[in-house]
């Protein structure tokens, strides 16, 4: 049968064969092509999103350093006022406005449970301090021990919410991702340690043998007064 093929015919099975393997290379190269854009636009979306969220991020993390200075100095005039003083600094920033709600709102979107909790208790201690402002201008002044707590209270929270903002950008937070490696390296100065006195105290009780054994052995003058 192999025999009776004519020329025409290897020709024509060639043909078929060149045909079809042109037509698998080009649908494999058509996936591979497909599927390594797919990846590439895959990537370009995600870097474009963490681009996006770090830019926010920023721009909310400044907004509430911003407020962090503000309610601090606010305080500081808030205090004398509460208790029918005039003010030892000024001027006195705004402190209730509309700020606080485009930061809260970036917090709910950007920021991370423990921003958005201590924001919130920072603004209720700065509400309770500015409630003891307007009993003042009532003419219902509140105690100045309380009003020295309250105003306390406002530093403490903002002082809380500067740890955890910097706990997650600044050096805080290398020290608290640091924390572990630091950790493993004094315990492991603290068995370097052990291990240093511990040889020590091998070679000094060796010494202290070796200089007894010394003091016991017989000297010359004890075996000459024997030979005498």
């Amino acid at each position: 049968m192999v025999a009776a093929l004519t020329e025409s015919d290897v020709a024509v099975w060639a043909a078929v064969v060149v045909g079809v393997s042109a037509v698998l290379s080009g649908a494999i190269a058509s996936i591979v092509s497909a599927w390594a854009t797919r990846r590439t636009l895959r990537a370009n979306a995600e870097l474009a999103r963490a681009e996006f969220l770090r830019e926010r991020q920023a721009d909310t993390y400044v907004r509430l350093g911003d407020q962090i200075a503000r309610v601090r100095a606010w305080a500081n005039i808030a205090v004398d006022e509460a208790k029918g003083l005039p003010p030892r600094f000024a001027p006195k920033p705004g402190v209730t406005d509309d700020d606080w709600y485009a930061t809260r709102g970036r917090l709910a979107v950007f920021g991370t449970l423990l921003d958005r909790v201590q924001f919130d208790e920072m603004v209720e201690a700065a509400l309770v301090l500015q409630a003891l402002v307007v009993r003042q201008s009532r003419g219902a002044p509140a105690a100045p021990e309380e009003v020295d707590v309250a105003c306390r209270d406002v530093h403490n929270m903002a002082a809380r919410l500067a740890i955890v903002l910097a706990s997650e950008l600044g050096p805080y937070g290398d020290e608290l991702r640091l924390l572990s490696y630091r950790r493993w390296q004094f315990w492991k100065k603290k068995g370097a340690d052990r291990r240093l006195k511990a040889t020590q105290q091998i070679l000094q009780s060796k010494g202290q043998q070796r200089e007894y054994g010394k003091q016991s052995e017989p000297t010359s003058e004890d075996l000459g007064g024997v030979a005498q």
